[in-house]
């Protein structure tokens, strides 16, 4: 599945994302090109709830997703509910949120106004 999301990346003819979940890179490609390369922090695998039979797992995301809605120059919100978020001074959280890729702040501005809803983000 990660190479077939790999794959999908390369031949993708429009402007999209790839992350690449195991190096913490994402990518800004169109046509197999890298526009851009970025740094990125990939959220730990964690167990989101109260009791172990109330919880939920959560994991990095794998394969293809929509970019649904772009909050301010701070968050990009995805199908599947991940986020790709910016690291806003004062955070001092050591890791991203579990499930979501968190970026530098700078970076995610210079990247927004090349990304709208509709747009693939793949993650391998």
């Amino acid at each position: 599945m990660i190479e077939l999301a790999r794959r999908q990346a390369r031949g993708e003819a429009g402007l999209h994302l790839s992350v690449a979940v195991d190096s913490g890179v994402l990518y800004l490609e169109e046509e197999g090109a890298v526009l851009r390369t970025v740094r990125a922090e990939i959220g730990p695998d964690a167990w989101i709830g109260k009791t172990k039979r109330d919880s939920v797992r959560i994991t990095a995301p794998r394969g293809a997703r929509t970019i649904v809605r772009l909050l301010d120059d701070t968050t990009i919100v995805l199908n599947g509910g991940a986020l790709i978020y910016a690291r806003l001074p004062g955070d001092t959280s050591a890791s991203a949120r579990p499930g979501s890729v968190r970026m530098d702040a700078l970076e995610l501005r210079v990247l927004m106004p090349n990304l709208r809803p509709g747009q693939r983000v793949y993650f391998y």
